[in-house]
């Protein structure tokens, strides 16, 4: 039976921090594979707060490239409207019928999660994977224990130093990121003039 990570977001841009994750939830648990599913829209964010989709994606292949576990998978990219995880791991499930699902988010998503659409059956269709970010102290134990019957697993490692929303400013102030995105993700955001408003 498999074992293959759900890994989505709108990655705008997508930086070390995803792939820190990416390989640490792939180690961790032993993951055959690591789905990294670009949204085309986050149910979180209004319209026209994200970069169009088809430079998302092209940022996204560049980390995908970097680890042999790592796929791309546009099913939320090539689905209308708001990209919802339930729907996600539906099409997942339907797909993968004897894989065993794990949904990585982080700490800060974690704390919403149950009120997100349809959140028990998202954690009927997949084991929950938490990332530690670096503003926050923990998981809420308080949360934790709200789903006893699904214990979730909070990945160990240093947390994640960087966001997207960092990256966004720094560009439109034209300071360096070199050191928060991969070199190919630095080289393509500065030819196509990406981020330059924020």
């Amino acid at each position: 039976m498999s074992r293959i990570g759900v890994f989505g977001g709108s990655f705008d841009p997508p930086h070390v921090g995803h792939l820190q994750v990416a390989r640490q939830a792939a180690d961790q648990l032993g993951l055959d594979r690591v789905l990294w599913i670009p949204a085309l829209q986050s149910p979180f964010k209004v319209e026209g707060q994200v970069e169009d989709a088809a430079h998302r994606i092209a940022m996204v292949n560049f980390l995908v490239e970097m680890d042999p576990r790592f796929h791309l998978d546009l099913r939320d990219v090539n689905r209308p409207g708001p990209s919802y995880t339930v729907d996600t791991l539906l099409s997942l499930a339907s797909e993968f019928k004897l894989a065993t699902l794990f949904l990585i988010i982080g700490e800060d998503s974690y704390d919403g999660l149950p009120r997100w659409k349809d959140s028990e059956t998202i954690r009927s269709l997949a084991q929950v994977v938490v990332y530690r970010r670096e503003s926050q102290l923990g998981v809420k134990p308080a949360i934790r224990s709200t789903y006893q019957s699904a214990p979730d697993v909070l990945l160990s490692g240093e947390p994640v130093f960087c966001s997207s929303s960092e990256i966004r400013e720094l560009v439109s102030k034209k300071n360096p990121i070199d050191h928060l995105v991969p070199a190919e993700v630095a080289t393509y955001i500065q030819a196509n003039r990406l981020y330059l408003e924020f």
